[in-house]
């Protein structure tokens, strides 16, 4: 049977996303957080490929590849009610471009006039203005001679609940204002592809005068098709009802010297309209009402463009198609935050909902939390060794029992390993299992951490057991190491395989240095 998800659909799923962050950002029902990941894009034992960096690989949609995920988690930073907002496509208004009206009735069957596009969230019918205004279009010029419509002069710039000419209205165009974006709205979601959309429309200020101006089914526009032929031009205009389900709807007809229509005005809008028609036979009696009047070659066509659910600027949502959410999130380092490593990449950006605390039933409602493990190291008094990124590590922990892991960063200055233990890890030479670093190794095993790969200048160094905390004090300065260590060994802070991923994006590696500072910006089709 032949079946679509509708666009009202997505549109639906967005809102409800939405909604279900801004609740749990208030009253941690449900969390949700942005991580970077995957620090070893090009090591196939850190879960990588050789071809990672030139050409990153789809991320696949399984159970396995989940848990590989949750693998490769640096950190995590919470989605906080301001940290995302609906968006559009961006389409920018730009002098002698055709833009496209709102019309409720484009199809594959009745493509939108400019571009040819089978559906009305496909058309450019709004535009976002210099100002960071955003208007739609209601109508581009369109006339019988120019069904497609004339090119825009100028830019709209006024701000009113009614639909208005820009300029001095000579091309043609009647625009309606909807919002505009914020400052910190700009700074933060905008891009070169997408614009936000203010949550929460019309609840208060300027949002709920636009939306409580809408009238559901008020007629705001009219389009002449045809303009017949032989109308009398004793009088050159006429009030004609706009005839359909709805009620009160006027538009004045114009007849030019030449007895056909050159223009139609909506005088009255009416309201409750969901199909609209103009019939105009002028001086026709009740009775002949949808009959040629005696004398008229051809009668005039006419377009009657229904305005979406509840009127022009009620739903911004609906009217503008706004089934895409971005996600901000900023990762930087600073004295009081040492969750983001530096001196390393990531190549893994991603989504998770509810994810738990390490050790814990409860959920994760830190701002921020970091998903590797860390060692405290000590050796001899100016020692000069180097664990590398992305090095391999090994600690003997009892009789044939070998803990392995990769580093992802490494401060000689506080002693601070921070490591990942990926599956992968786990294989035929290393007897298929992953054990923990730890302070307490049984019979046969040592403190020490070898290094299997990079560096090997200077001696291997040991866990200080005898250091526990999460601040450290070097040259005076005291340092948050962004973990607590309990004798020298510190877990990660989100349950490993806990929560879900619901989005993956894998990318080309981006280097993390002390000052770095990413924005990332995360958009989600639904």
């Amino acid at each position: 049977m032949p079946a679509i998800i509708t666009d009202q659909f997505r549109i639906l799923n967005a809102k409800n996303f939405v909604n279900d962050v801004v609740v749990g950002s208030a009253n941690t029902t449900n969390v949700y957080y942005t991580f970077v990941g995957m620090p070893t894009p090009d090591l196939v034992e850190g879960g990588g490929s050789a071809t990672w960096t030139s050409s990153p690989p789809n991320p696949i949609d399984s159970f396995n590849e989940e848990n590989a995920y949750h693998d490769s988690i640096l950190t995590l930073k919470r989605i906080n009610e301001n940290d995302l907002t609906f968006v559009i496509p961006k389409i920018k208004w730009e002098a002698n471009r055709v833009y496209e009206p709102y019309r409720n009735n484009y199809s594959i069957n009745n493509k939108t006039p400019v571009n040819e596009y089978t559906t009305l969230y496909n058309a450019e019918y709004y535009v976002l203005t210099s100002d960071y205004r955003v208007y739609i279009c209601l109508d581009n010029g369109t006339n019988a001679s120019n069904p497609s419509g004339q090119l825009s002069k100028s830019e709209p710039d006024f701000v009113d609940v009614e639909p208005q000419p820009a300029g001095d209205g000579s091309d043609g165009y009647i625009w309606k204002y909807l919002f505009s974006i914020k400052p910190q709205d700009v700074i933060k979601f905008d891009s070169v592809e997408y614009i936000p959309v203010p949550k929460n429309w019309g609840v208060s200020g300027e949002a709920k005068d636009i939306k409580d101006n809408a009238i559901d089914g008020e007629i705001k526009t009219v389009f002449v098709t045809e303009t017949g032929s032989n109308y009398s031009t004793n009088v050159s205009s006429w009030d004609v009802p706009i005839l359909g389900d709805g009620e009160n709807g006027v538009v004045n007809v114009e007849v030019g010297s030449d007895g056909r229509v050159s223009n139609i005005t909506v005088k009255n809008g009416g309201t409750g309209y969901t199909k609209g028609t103009v019939l105009f036979y002028p001086n026709a009696t009740p009775e002949l009402s949808g009959l040629t009047q005696v004398g008229v070659a051809s009668t005039a066509v006419f377009e009657v463009v229904i305005p979406p659910k509840g009127g022009h600027g009620y739903d911004i949502y609906r009217e503008l198609g706004a089934n895409k959410v971005m996600v901000y999130s900023r990762y930087d380092r600073t004295v009081d935050n040492n969750d983001y490593i530096t001196g390393n990449q990531f190549s893994r950006i991603g989504i998770i909902k509810n994810p738990l605390k390490n050790g814990s039933t409860d959920l994760l409602t830190d701002q921020q939390a970091s998903g590797v493990g860390a060692l405290r190291l000590v050796g001899s008094a100016g020692s000069t060794t180097a664990y590398d990124p992305d090095a391999i590590i090994s600690q003997t922990v009892g009789i044939a029992s070998t803990a392995y892991g990769i580093v992802v960063s490494y401060d000689s200055d506080s002693g601070v390993l921070k490591y990942i233990q990926p599956t992968t890890l786990s294989n035929s030479n290393r007897g298929y299992k992953l054990h923990k670093f730890t302070a307490n190794p049984g019979v046969g095993g040592t403190t020490t951490i070898q290094r299997l790969s990079g560096s090997t200048t200077g001696s291997n160094l040991r866990i200080d057991t005898t250091y526990s905390g999460i601040t450290t004090t070097i040259n005076s300065v005291t340092k948050n190491l962004g973990l607590t260590f309990t004798n020298g060994v510190a877990n990660p802070e989100i349950k490993k395989y806990s929560g879900e991923i619901i989005y993956v994006d894998n990318r080309e590696p981006i280097p993390r240095s002390l000052t770095q500072i990413e924005d990332i910006r995360i958009v989600i089709d639904f």
